[in-house]
């Protein structure tokens, strides 16, 4: 049905297989208190309908070599209701099928009358770009007889024009409608005048602020199309939510048809509610997350099942990353296995990751919610979602990332301590039994509505009559009449302001101001090299100057952030200098199955900090002196005995003390006696030496140096600290 898909479906046994090692990874715990929920979910068959006799053979025939000669029920359903007129919502689960549900009549229209139009707005770049090459493909089965464009802002300037005269399908998203093509219709008036379907997207994803913004959007698209004498009709798209036709109807504000029978297929599987152990039952602290969620997928990726985890934010996403790196190092001359995919990334590189997992190069990513929406990324085997994203309607997207349409495949809900994360995961029957979230949107809220009547009034007068939303436009207008942004001339209301109104409002409530971030390291070559890109609002808190900005695992060490150009400049930071390292009361154990001698250390403020048992056998912290800081220490006292070795002995007695006692109150930490002793044994030998040389023909023998230091003792090591 489907032979594009480039990685073979999964039987049964990678069920079991990861049945199986969650058995292992639970063995030790009581299976209940870990394992809260285990739900099997069985596979569930296509149900087909033929293809419609209005498509055209050309049409029929370019799906026909790409293994498709039937529809799924849902997509012959939306076929027929946009045939009719109607305004439609489709409403279906991950990887059923949805994108065929608007490039079927579109293009069947577009085949039919050359000069129909269509716009596809999709919440970002990346879901715009991935739409693309779909469409391309098709243009290719069909000898080029149409144009299909992205137009968003890694346009190319000169391409614009060529956009504008030859796409028949254009594709963009609401940012760029907002400001970069409603502003400028009338150099789109062969795209309004014929304007025959808009189609929306990933509906789910416009809610609250960003989707009040967007029905006003869409209020000034219908009023410029109207203008141009087109009335485009509506096809939507949306993942599982408890309201898809109402706030389809509050968005378009048209009335929509819901489609919500799934015929699409569905491998078995199966969804694991893991719940991390308990360590301090009276205090109720459990083991970390982050490290559990890391724990699981690393058994998953060793029985080489492609693996998606998913992280709550860009932080956590780049520790994963650098765990399951170091888990699974690249081989010579290989790309690395593991990678990381969310927003600051190029687009060339996120172009890149997708691919690889498309054509199974990548074994397996680590991801924020950038990949929560419908990018195409092929059949995954498992998902892994580190922490509760917030809403049952995400979880179940995220979930669906795996297995697609054949194949059985195992999502695991990892639960932090959070109160939220920890009712779900402790009352599965409410995540399983409950409908998906509402979506809410309050697209006439004044704040948001005046903004859009200012650039609608800058696009075309607004006439006394006009209605935009359910508000008094006649009142609003004179009001922003006088404050000086309108002027009445022959009833209409006119912009007069010299502002570019559309410019100054973002439709995600930040600027849309990215910082670039240039890797310095071959500067001296010549070669400063861009890796990313942070938005305006987490510049100030992850790339300022001495911050340590972590891009695919690699660390780097902000060096100047550049305000005027918007420009961080950073150096690669040494791997053995900066590292993750395993370190606590399980560090040993997962040492020896790594096939170490004993866990890591790593130093901070001059003290060298290891894992270490008790004498009762239980986990401690030991400390000890760092060596190059106590070779550094022994160094100076030498310099300052050289120096001052002429000096009375009292005096030298008097300030070798000091130097000592500033030491022991500094290093004397109750496992740290032996690097004190050191220290200590290090200055008396350095004391004697330099005493020695103060005169040569009065040797200072050790008999001699031993009464010296009766009459003048030294002060011996002592532990200043009572705990760490």
């Amino acid at each position: 049905m489907f032979p594009s898909e480039s990685l073979a479906a999964r039987t049964r046994e990678s069920l079991q297989t990861i049945q199986d090692f969650l058995g292992i990874l639970v063995a030790r715990y009581r299976r209940d208190e870990v394992l809260t929920a285990v739900r099997q979910f069985p596979a569930r068959e296509a149900k087909f309908r033929p293809m419609p006799a209005s498509v055209t053979s050309a049409l029929a025939e370019a799906y026909r070599t790409k293994g498709i000669e039937q529809l799924y029920s849902h997509q012959a359903s939306t076929a027929e209701l946009v045939r009719d007129g109607k305004n439609v919502v489709v409403v279906t689960p991950t990887a059923s099928g949805k994108t065929l549900c608007y490039n079927l009549p579109v293009l069947n229209a577009v085949l039919e009358n050359p000069d129909t139009r269509a716009l596809y707005l999709f919440p970002n770049k990346a879901l715009a770009q991935d739409q693309l090459a779909e469409l391309q493909d098709l243009a290719k089965r069909l000898d080029d007889s149409f144009g299909v464009f992205t137009y968003d802002g890694d346009t190319p300037s000169d391409a614009r024009k060529a956009i504008r005269e030859r796409g028949h399908i254009v594709l963009t998203n609401p940012d760029m409608l907002h400001t970069g093509i409603l502003p400028h219709h009338t150099k789109w008036m062969r795209l309004f005048e014929n304007l025959r379907y808009i189609v929306l997207d990933e509906l789910h994803s416009y809610r609250g602020v960003f989707g009040s913004h967007l029905a006003n959007v869409l209020r000034r698209l219908k009023r410029v199309a109207k203008f141009y004498g087109s009335d485009p009709q509506f096809i939507c798209c949306s993942a599982t939510i408890a309201n898809p036709g109402e706030l389809a109807s509050q968005l378009i504000e048209k009335q929509t048809e819901v489609v919500e029978e799934n015929g699409a297929p569905a491998g078995e599987k199966l969804f694991v509610f893991y719940n991390p152990p308990m360590i301090n039952r009276n205090l109720g602290i459990r083991r970390s997350y982050i490290n559990e969620a890391t724990r699981v997928a690393k058994e998953i990726l060793t029985r080489k099942l492609q693996t998606i985890v998913f992280a709550n934010s860009r932080l956590h996403t780049e520790v994963i990353l650098t765990y399951l790196q170091q888990a699974n190092p690249a081989k010579a001359g290989k790309p690395e296995p593991i990678r990381g995919y969310r927003g600051g990334y190029l687009p060339g590189e996120r172009r890149e990751i997708e691919r690889g997992l498309r054509d199974g190069g990548i074994l397996g990513v680590v991801a924020t919610n950038a990949l929560e929406l419908g990018i195409d990324v092929g059949s995954l085997d498992a998902c892994v979602m580190a922490g509760y994203p917030g809403t049952i309607a995400s979880t179940w997207q995220r979930a669906g990332r795996a297995g697609r349409r054949s194949g059985s495949s195992c999502a695991v809900f990892v639960a932090s301590s959070a109160p939220l994360d920890q009712f779900i995961v402790q009352h599965p029957d409410y995540f399983f039994g409950n409908s998906p979230e509402h979506a809410h949107v309050q697209p006439d809220n004044l704040e948001i509505l005046v903004n859009h009547l200012k650039c609608a009034a800058f696009e075309l007068p607004i006439s006394p009559d006009e209605r935009f939303g359910n508000v008094d436009l006649p009142e609003l207008c004179q009001q922003l009449g006088e404050a000086g942004f309108l002027h009445q001339s022959g009833g209409d209301w006119h912009w007069i302001d010299e502002a570019y109104p559309a410019d100054t409002i973002s439709l995600r409530s930040v600027t849309s101001d990215n910082f670039v971030i240039i890797d310095t390291t071959g500067e001296d070559r010549g070669k400063p090299e861009v890796i990313g890109e942070v938005d305006f609002s987490s510049a100030l808190t992850t790339v300022h100057p001495k911050a340590i900005y972590i891009h695919q695992g690699q660390q780097y060490h902000v060096e100047h952030l550049d305000f005027d150009k918007r420009k961080a400049y950073g150096l690669t930071l040494h791997p053995e200098k900066t590292r993750l390292l395993e370190f606590g009361r399980y560090a040993e154990e997962r040492a020896k199955k790594q096939g170490k001698k004993k866990p890591g250390t790593f130093d901070f403020l001059g003290l060298t900090h290891i894992c270490a048992r008790s004498r009762r056998g239980k986990f401690t912290v030991h400390v000890r002196t760092m060596r190059k800081r106590l070779r550094r220490s022994l160094t100076a006292v030498a310099a300052w005995c050289q120096e001052h070795r002429h000096a009375p002995v009292d005096e030298q007695q008097k300030t070798l003390n000091a130097k000592l006692r500033g030491h022991y109150q500094y290093y004397g930490r109750p496992t740290n006696s032996q690097s004190l002793l050191k220290f200590y044994r290090g200055v008396v030998r350095i004391w004697r030496k330099w005493l020695n040389r103060r005169t040569r023909g009065n040797r200072m023998t050790w008999e001699r140096y031993k009464q010296l230091l009766r009459r003048h003792p030294l002060l011996p090591p002592r532990i200043c600290h009572v705990w760490m």
